[in-house]
Parts: C-alpha cells; sequence; structure tokens
C-alpha cells in the first residue's frame, strides 16, 4: 500500500525539521497523560525539587543552633544555656554582681558593727551622771568602815547609822535604774549582734564557695593549723566584727590550696611508686616481628628504585640470619 502525502497541515515545517536533526526529537507524551493532567498539580509537581532542598539545609542548620552553638554556664547560682557568643559576657555579670554583693554584705557588717558601738556609746553617755553619782556615794560608804563606833555616843551612831543607810538606798535606787539600762542595751546590742552574724554568714555564702558546716569545720581546722587556738576561733565565730569574715575567706583559701598541694603529693607520690607501664607491643614478640614485617613491605613497596630495594631485603635478610 502506497503511503499517502500528508497535507501540509501534517508535515513538519523546514525549521522544525532542522531544529530535530540538532537537537533530536522531543519526547512524545502518551494521550492520557494529556488528557488526565491537572495544571494545579504540574506547578505543585514543578516546584518540588525546591521544596525538598530547603528543608534540609534547615534541618542541617537546627542542630547547630539548638546544640553545639549553645554554651551552659552558672548565672545567679543557676544553670543557663546561652549562645556561646553571650556566654563571656554573662559570665562578667555573673562575676560582677557577686562582687557587687560582696561589698554590699560588707557594708551591712560594718553598719551592724557600728550600730553595736553606738548604743554602747549611747548607753554610756546617757549613764554619765548616774555612774559618777553611783562612785561618789560608793567612797561615802566605804568611809564608814573607817569609823570607830565604840567611841561614839548613842546620838551619833544613830545619825550615822542613818546617814549610812541613806546612802545605801541611793546606791540601790542608781544600780535599779542602771540595770535597766544596761538591759535595754543590751536587747539593742543583741539586734545589732543578730544583723551583724546574717549579714557576716550571707557575706560568707556569697564569697565561699559550698558554703556549710564541712567548710566551717575545715576553715576551723586551718586556723588552728595557722596558729589560732580554739578558744579564739570559737570567739571570733560568736562576736564577729566586719574583720572576721574576710578572714575566714582568706583562711579558706589557704585551706582549699593546702588540700590540693596535699592531692598532688599523694598523686605524685603513687605515681613514683607504680611500676613502669610497658610500652605496647613491647611484651608481645609475635606482635613486635609483625610490626617489623609491615613496615619492611612498606619500605620495599615505597622504594623507587630496583637497587634501594635490594638494599633494604639484604639488610632485613643480616637482621633475620646474622
Amino acid at each position: 500500500m502506497s503511503e499517502q502525502p500528508g497535507t501540509p497541515d501534517s508535515q513538519p515545517s523546514m525549521e522544525s525539521r532542522i531544529e530535530s536533526m540538532l537537537f533530536g526529537e522531543e519526547p512524545s507524551v502518551p494521550a492520557e497523560m494529556h488528557e488526565t493532567a491537572d495544571p494545579v498539580m504540574d506547578a505543585d509537581d514543578a516546584a518540588e525539587p525546591e521544596s525538598d532542598v530547603q528543608p534540609e539545609a534547615q534541618t542541617d542548620a537546627a542542630p547547630q543552633e539548638g546544640t553545639s552553638e549553645l554554651e551552659e554556664i552558672n548565672y545567679l547560682g543557676k544553670q543557663y544555656k546561652v549562645p556561646k557568643e553571650l556566654a563571656e559576657d554573662f559570665r562578667q555579670r555573673d562575676a560582677y554582681t557577686k562582687r557587687t554583693q560582696e561589698v554590699a554584705e560588707r557594708a551591712r557588717m560594718i553598719e551592724a558593727y557600728e550600730q553595736q558601738l553606738q548604743v554602747r556609746q549611747a548607753f554610756e553617755q546617757a549613764t554619765t551622771d548616774k555612774r559618777e553619782q553611783l562612785s561618789q556615794l560608793q567612797s561615802q560608804l566605804a568611809q564608814f568602815k573607817q569609823v570607830d563606833w565604840s567611841q561614839l555616843d548613842t546620838d551619833s551612831i544613830v545619825r550615822l547609822k542613818t546617814q549610812q543607810d541613806t546612802i545605801r538606798d541611793k546606791i540601790g535606787e542608781l544600780n535599779t535604774q542602771l540595770n535597766g539600762d544596761w538591759q535595754r542595751v543590751q536587747g539593742e546590742q543583741e539586734s545589732a549582734k543578730r544583723q551583724l552574724l546574717q549579714a557576716a554568714s550571707d557575706y560568707l555564702t556569697k564569697s565561699i564557695p559550698d558554703w556549710g558546716p564541712a567548710r566551717i569545720q575545715a576553715i576551723r581546722k586551718q586556723a588552728i593549723a595557722e596558729g589560732f587556738t580554739a578558744e579564739q576561733v570559737e570567739a571570733m565565730s560568736q562576736n564577729p566584727n566586719p574583720l572576721t569574715p574576710m578572714l575566714f575567706k582568706l583562711l579558706d583559701k589557704a585551706e582549699r590550696l593546702s588540700s590540693i598541694e596535699q592531692r598532688s603529693q599523694s598523686a605524685l607520690t603513687k605515681a613514683k611508686a607504680a611500676p613502669p607501664v610497658a610500652k605496647p607491643g613491647a611484651s608481645d614478640p609475635q606482635l613486635s616481628e609483625r610490626m617489623k614485617t609491615l613496615n619492611f613491605r612498606k619500605q620495599v613497596s615505597t622504594a623507587k628504585t630496583p637497587a634501594q630495594k635490594h638494599a633494604l631485603i639484604l639488610q632485613r635478610l643480616e637482621k633475620k640470619f646474622g
């Protein structure tokens, strides 16, 4: 059956034939695909390669931001995770805050100690007249001890006894007043002392790590090792002044340094007493021989000339057989 010539509409144009010769035929698309093609789905499918790449890049970047770029720090007694570039800034802020708190607690100690002194000075100023009067009355009462009562008549004895009783009553009255004033002052001083002890405790808590009973006991032992008596250490603990907490802080540093030196000396002693460590392969002759064989093969394989290989083989034989 002869081929029918194509109509002008069915024959490819000259441009199409030239394009086919240069670039090849376009792949044919089945008719069913034309029928079921969905423009919306085609657009989505075309965008899929871009969407496949972007999530992977985000997934790879996320762990770096979440883990490797964060650093755990201690800030004001609590643990936080912050970006690495900010970690040092937070440490400096933490050190500055602690230093500021120490200065504030030291100021509180000084204030409480000065309050104790002021209460005592106010008491002495308020009771100056009474204490002077009491001293005079006690001197007058002491003069009655020099009287020879046996040489006096009855009227003189009665008169002197009355004067003596009057002086004793005034002394008792003044003592009562002074004792009341002193009890009031003691209450104010105890309040100032409690404030001083609390400020000292806060200062030591902020300036000494792991402050507590165990650390206090270590500082006491260090103080005795430095030459203080147990009574002196107890007196400093019960009746501190603004310098006492700072002294305890220095004793704490001395105790920690001493502990480090002792541990270092103990570790050095153990290291000297320990048997020498054998080098790998030294206790296994077969392993050592295998290493020599491998090294020999490597040298032979990397030799540049036959003469070098021959020299290596002769050297190996001389070592093996003498």
